[in-house]
């Protein structure tokens, strides 16, 4: 919800292009696009592809250098695990790996699957826990659908 709370004001205001990230752009930067297409009425399957494709894309030799993360491990947990990884197997051992659970689905999905557990839908998450009603759902449409 951090996340969000930043990105889509921004988006509302109408302050696209916007550039958002992570560690490994693919979690908390995947679950905020994935909110964000969401709220644009852009099918699920085609979230999840867009998803997906963050394997392919990654390039962990670029999210922390060596010498950040030994630096930085003892309080960021983020570093703490790439230099565990790497001390078991070496660089090799940060190659991204397809972002599905043992069944094949997309691991995004079990953050939908919570959200309509406990909300009901992706719109009532977005209006009861970050304040973007169908107001705001319909701007953004206004804004960034053709």
């Amino acid at each position: 919800q951090p996340h969000l709370k930043q990105i889509l004001p921004s988006l509302l205001a109408g302050g696209a292009p916007l550039a958002f990230n992570c560690s490994a752009g693919q979690d908390r930067t995947g679950f905020a696009t994935a909110m964000i297409l969401s709220a644009l009425g852009v099918p699920r399957d085609v979230i999840y592809a867009d998803y997906m494709l963050s394997t392919g894309f990654r390039r962990p030799e670029n999210e922390m250098a060596k010498a950040r993360i030994d630096r930085y491990a003892e309080r960021n947990l983020a570093a703490r695990s790439y230099q565990q990884a790497i001390a078991r197997g070496g660089a090799q051992a940060l190659k991204p790996h397809p972002l599905v659970d043992e069944q094949g689905a997309p691991q995004l999905k079990s953050a939908f699957d919570e959200i309509e557990d406990r909300w009901g839908s992706v719109d009532r998450y977005l209006d009861q826990s970050l304040g973007i009603g169908p107001g705001e759902i319909a701007r953004l449409r206004s804004l960034y659908l053709q």
